[in-house]
């Protein structure tokens, strides 16, 4: 109790700098840059690449499920097609989690 009332009893002239704060040890007073990585040329060709691919792979799947849709008037076509497409990625993944010694590695 009187440590508490201590330190509320500190008077405005003692305040603590917080400027060289961080949150983790042996970064005090190094500031962080969260954009350095796109000043590389080729990490923002890669970054531009990776968005148009994923881009092109979403309208990819919204047409092969529209298309099914349009000339089978069926939602079971459609919800069949959306699976068959994310099977591969179901296999895998379980293929990953079940390999012997994964452990916590899979957990994405």
């Amino acid at each position: 109790m009187e440590r508490e009332n201590e330190e509320a009893q500190i008077p405005a002239s003692k305040s603590i700098n917080t400027s060289m704060i961080s949150s983790s040890p042996g970064e005090a007073g190094i500031s962080h840059d969260s954009y350095s990585a796109l000043r590389f040329r080729d990490f923002r060709l890669l970054l531009i690449g990776l968005s148009i691919a994923t881009l092109g792979q979403q309208m990819i799947t919204v047409a092969i499920g529209w298309e099914l849709y349009d000339r089978t008037s069926s939602a079971l076509v459609f919800g069949g097609v959306g699976l068959a497409q994310i099977i591969p990625i179901i296999v895998l993944f379980s293929s990953c989690c079940l390999s012997p010694g994964s452990g916590p590695k899979c957990a994405i």
